[in-house]
C-alpha cells in the first residue's frame, strides 16, 4: 500500500491533470449540452458498433456501410467490441463511442504521470510530463490531443496509445511477465501498426540499455504482440483481393509526412503547439539538451533516443517508399502517420526525465554550496520552483487559454453544423416522409441509401442530424471505416445524380434510397418521396436491389493489382463508371498473370430482359432470393466478394465468380430456382487465433517455470525408456 504522503501526490496529480483537461468536458459526453454524432472514424465506427450490438454481425459480417465487411480479419475489433459492450449495458452507440474516445484522450496524461511517480520521479516533473500531454494542440490531428479524435475520429488509435505506454513501462522497469505480454496483445487487438510503430520506437533504446533483462522483457512483448497480430489480420491481408484494399488517396496517408514538415513543426511550433507560442515545443527542445548532456546516463539516454527516434520514424515515409516493393512492403505494417502519434509520448517522456535530472543536479550542487540551514533555504527558493516553474508558465501563458478557445471554436461549429441540417433532419411532403416520432430514415425500405458523403452538404446532414445511426437499411456512403473495400470506396461514390443514367448505376449498386441536394436534375426513374429546400430525398422507381439479374458480356482479366488500378481508372470517368455500372450488361474479373485487357465472352443462351427476383429478406451476411426466367441468367449479389462466401442454387453449391465492382455473379439456369449466399469465418480463423492467444500465454510464463520444465524435459530424455 502507498505511503500516505505519495498518495496524497498521486490524487492531488490526478485531481491536477483532471481539471488541466477541463475545456475538454465541453465537447465531450456527457458533459457537452451539444452532443454532436462524431466526425469522421467515430460516426461510422458508431455505426458498426451498433450493428454489432443489435445482433446484427450473426456470421461476423457488417452490411452497414458500401457493400459490406468482415469484422475481424479487415479492422481492429477491440474498440468496436468495447463500445458494443457498452451498448449492452444502456448507452446509445454514439456514446458509447464517444465515452471510449474520452478516457482514450484522458487517458495518456494521467498514464505518464503515475507510471512517472511510481517510478520514483519527483512530483513535478512527473506533472509537468502529464500536462505536455493535456495540452498538446499540434498542428496536424493525426499526431495527438484532442485532435485526434474529436475530429478525426481515430478511435482504434487513440486507444491504442495508453496501452503502448504501459507496455513501454513495463519493459523498462519490469514486473511479472504477463505483465508484459498483455499491454502487447492488447496493442496488437486494437491498432497493430501502433504496435508496430513503439516496438521500432523502443528497439534502439532497449539496445542501448546494455540490459539482459530489459531485452529479454521487449522480446517476449515483439513474440506475444506478433502472434496476436499475425493470426488476427495476416489472414486479412492474404485476402485483400478485389474489392478489398485501399482506394486512391493523398500520398502523405501512405507515407506520412516528409522531412520537409521539421522546419515548420520545430522552428514553428507546429509539432505540439499548432496555431500558438511554442511552450510545449521549447520545453521539449530543453529536454533535448539535457538528454545529450546526461546521455551517459541510462534513463536519460533511452528516453533521448526514443524521442529522436519517434520524430525521425514519422517522417521516414519518402526514404521508405523509394525502396520499391520492398519499401511498400515495410510501409503496409510500418506506417509513419502511426507513429505519429507517439512522438508526444516520447517528448512527454524526455520531458519528465529531462526536469528530474535538473531539479537533482540543482539539489546536488546546493548540497555542496554550504551548511545544512543554508541548503534547506536554498532548496526552498530554488530547486522547488524550478520544477514548478514551467507547468506555471504554461499555465500562465498560452497552453490552457488555448484549449479553451478551441473547445470553444469546436462547440460552435457542431451548433452551426446542427443548425444548417434541419433541412436534411425534416423533409417533408404534403403526405409527409416522417414525423418526430418516427423519422424519415427509419421508414426506409428495399436496398441502401445514398448520401454525397465528400460534399459539405453530406457531411453536414450526418453530423447534424445522425441519421446514418437511425437508417433503417444500410448506408451506400462513407469516407472513413469501410474504405479499405476499396473498389466499393471508388464506386459508390461515382453514383452521380446529376449525370444521366444514374437510376441505372443505382441499381447496379443496390441503391434504392439519396439524400441529394435539390438543385440537382435527376432521371425520370427517379421520384421525390420528400424535400425541404435545399434537401431532396429520391426513389428508384424500378429495378432490383441487393440481388440483381443481368448477363456477363465482357471480362476484365489481368493481374490483380494491375486490375485493381485500372477499375479505379475507369470507375473516375463518366464514359467508364457507366459500363462497369451497367446492372444488365455485366463485367466480369478474371484476376491471374499478364497486362490488364478487356474482352467479349459469350453469353450462352442468358437473357435476363423478362425474369425476375424476389428477395427473401435475412440477416447480415446472408442473401437469399428466388429468380424466375424463360432463359439462363447471371443472378448478382450485390455485397462484397469475400473468400468465404459459399453461393448455392437449390441447395447445391456453385463456382460464383466476380464482377468488376467486385460483387458476386453466379448463372442461373431456366426455370424457378432459389439462390443463396452466406458468408462465413475464414477456415481455421479462429483457430489460428486461439493457438496466438495461446502462444502469447506461453510468453507470458515466468522464467523459472519455463527453466524447470525445460530440465524436466531434460532429465526425462536423459533417463531413456527405463524413466519411471
Amino acid at each position: 500500500m502507498a505511503r500516505p504522503s505519495l498518495l496524497r501526490r498521486y490524487v492531488l496529480g490526478w485531481a491536477l491533470l483532471l481539471a488541466a483537461n477541463a475545456p475538454l468536458y465541453g465537447i465531450a459526453f456527457p458533459f457537452a449540452e451539444l452532443h454532436a454524432v462524431g466526425t469522421g472514424d467515430a460516426r461510422t465506427h458508431a455505426v458498426v458498433v451498433r450493428a454489432i450490438a443489435e445482433g446484427h454481425a450473426t456470421h461476423g459480417w457488417t452490411e452497414a456501410l458500401l457493400g459490406g465487411f468482415p469484422l475481424g480479419p479487415h479492422y481492429p475489433m477491440l474498440g468496436w467490441g468495447l463500445a458494443a459492450l457498452l451498448v449492452k449495458l444502456g448507452l446509445a452507440p454514439q456514446a458509447a463511442v464517444d465515452t471510449l474516445g474520452l478516457l482514450a484522450t484522458l487517458a495518456p496524461p494521467l498514464l505518464v504521470f503515475t507510471l512517472a511517480l511510481s517510478a520514483g520521479v519527483r512530483f513535478a516533473p512527473a506533472l509537468l510530463g502529464g500536462l505536455f500531454l493535456a495540452w498538446l494542440a499540434p498542428a496536424n490531428s493525426f499526431t495527438g490531443g484532442y485532435e485526434v479524435f474529436y475530429t478525426q475520429g481515430l478511435l482504434s488509435q487513440a486507444l491504442a496509445v495508453p496501452i503502448v505506454i504501459v507496455l513501454a513501462d513495463r519493459v523498462a522497469r519490469g514486473g511479472a511477465a504477463w505483465q508484459v505480454t498483455l499491454p502487447a496483445v492488447l496493442a496488437a487487438s486494437c491498432h497493430p501498426q501502433v504496435l508496430v510503430g513503439a516496438f521500432a520506437v523502443v528497439l534502439v533504446p532497449v539496445i542501448a540499455s546494455r540490459s539482459a533483462a530489459v531485452a529479454w522483457r521487449f522480446g517476449r512483448a515483439c513474440l506475444a504482440g506478433g502472434l496476436v497480430a499475425a493470426a488476427l489480420y495476416g489472414p486479412g491481408i492474404v485476402t485483400l483481393n478485389i474489392p478489398f484494399g485501399w482506394p486512391p488517396m493523398a500520398p502523405w496517408k501512405l507515407t506520412g509526412f516528409g522531412v520537409d514538415r521539421l522546419a515548420p513543426w520545430l522552428l514553428d511550433g507546429g509539432l505540439f503547439d499548432g496555431r500558438r507560442h511554442s511552450v510545449l515545443t521549447v520545453a521539449w527542445a530543453l529536454a533535448l539538451a539535457v538528454g545529450v548532456m546526461r546521455i551517459r546516463h541510462t534513463r536519460a539516454r533511452a528516453a533521448f533516443l526514443a524521442s529522436v527516434l519517434a520524430l525521425a520514424l514519422s517522417v521516414s515515409g519518402g526514404a521508405v517508399h523509394h525502396l520499391g516493393q520492398a519499401g511498400a512492403f515495410l510501409l503496409s505494417f510500418l506506417q509513419p502517420l502511426r507513429i505519429l502519434c507517439l512522438v508526444p509520448v516520447a517528448a512527454a517522456t524526455l520531458v519528465v526525465v529531462a526536469f528530474d535530472d535538473l531539479v537533482e543536479v540543482a539539489g546536488r550542487l546546493l548540497a555542496s554550496a554550504g551548511p545544512p540551514a543554508v541548503l534547506r533555504m536554498a532548496r526552498r527558493a530554488c530547486v522547488r520552483p524550478l520544477g514548478l516553474a514551467l507547468p506555471a508558465l504554461v499555465v500562465a501563458g498560452v497552453a490552457l487559454p488555448e484549449r479553451v478557445r478551441w473547445t470553444g471554436e469546436w462547440r460552435a461549429s457542431l451548433a452551426s453544423v446542427h443548425e444548417a441540417a434541419a433541412a436534411c433532419a425534416s423533409p417533408r411532403t404534403p403526405g409527409g416522409a416522417g414525423t418526430p416520432d418516427r423519422p424519415w430514415w427509419t421508414t426506409l425500405a428495399q436496398g441502401r441509401l445514398w448520401y454525397d458523403e465528400p460534399s459539405l452538404q453530406g457531411r453536414t446532414c450526418a453530423l447534424g442530424t445522425g441519421f446514418e445511426l437511425g437508417t433503417s437499411v444500410p448506408l451506400a456512403a462513407t469516407g472513413a471505416v469501410g474504405t479499405h473495400v476499396g473498389v466499393h470506396a471508388v464506386a459508390f461514390r461515382e453514383l452521380h445524380p446529376e449525370r444521366p443514367g444514374s437510376a441505372r448505376r443505382a441499381e447496379a449498386l443496390g441503391i434504392r434510397h439519396a439524400l441529394v441536394d435539390g438543385s440537382v436534375p435527376l432521371d425520370e426513374d427517379w421520384e421525390v418521396v420528400a424535400e425541404n429546400s435545399p434537401m431532396r430525398l429520391v426513389r428508384r422507381r424500378v429495378g432490383t436491389d441487393l440481388v440483381g439479374l443481368g448477363c456477363v458480356t465482357t471480362a476484365l482479366s489481368g493481374r490483380e493489382a494491375d486490375v485493381r488500378e485500372e477499375l479505379f481508372r475507369l470507375l473516375e470517368t463518366e464514359q467508364g463508371a457507366s459500363h462497369l455500372l451497367d446492372p444488365s450488361r455485366l463485367v466480369a474479373l478474371r484476376t491471374g498473370g499478364g497486362p490488364v485487357v478487356e474482352q467479349r465472352v459469350p453469353t450462352a443462351g442468358c437473357d435476363a430482359t423478362a425474369a425476375r427476383v424476389t428477395e427473401v429478406p435475412r440477416e447480415a451476411g446472408r442473401y437469399e432470393a428466388l429468380v424466375e426466367g424463360p432463359a439462363p441468367a447471371d443472378v448478382v449479389i450485390r455485397a462484397a466478394a469475400f473468400p468465404s462466401r459459399k453461393v448455392t442454387v437449390d441447395g447445391d453449391d456453385v463456382v460464383a465468380g466476380r464482377t468488376a465492382v467486385g460483387f458476386l455473379v453466379a448463372r442461373v439456369p431456366a426455370g424457378i430456382h432459389r439462390v443463396e449466399a452466406v458468408v462465413s469465418p475464414l477456415p481455421h480463423y479462429l483457430l489460428g487465433v486461439l493457438a496466438a492467444l495461446l502462444g502469447a500465454i506461453a510468453c507470458s510464463l515466468p522464467v523459472a517455470l519455463l527453466r524447470r520444465r525445460a530440465g524436466r524435459a531434460t532429465r526425462h530424455s536423459a533417463a531413456g525408456p527405463l524413466a519411471g
